[in-house]
């Protein structure tokens, strides 16, 4: 018991593949393909979402805490005022990688 392939240049290609997936019985009854499209769409809004809270929310440090430095362009200039500035502190130095 196969399922039919059917090609997208036959007309309702679409439509004979849903009934053939539907005619296998409980299976792949009509009813689980359109959870799991429900799902599978839920899971692409989530993630869509989680990605623009990333790249749009707003970025802040707790108070007292002075802003973060972005390095840029190869420019190690604030990066050297920001690390001379805390001379007589302890410092800590992060660096990642997107690799």
């Amino acid at each position: 018991m196969g399922l039919e392939l059917v090609g997208r240049s036959e007309p309702g290609g679409a439509g004979r593949l849903m009934e053939t997936i539907e005619s296998q019985g409980d299976r792949m009854s009509g009813r689980r393909i359109r959870r799991l499209f429900f799902v599978a769409g839920g899971v692409i809004l989530a993630a869509g979402l989680a990605l623009a809270y990333v790249k749009y929310a707003p970025r802040r440090t707790p108070v007292g805490q002075p802003p973060l430095a972005a390095i840029r362009n190869g420019d190690l200039t604030p990066f050297t005022r920001a690390f001379d500035a805390g001379a007589g502190s302890t410092r800590v130095v992060l660096m990642l990688s997107p690799t």
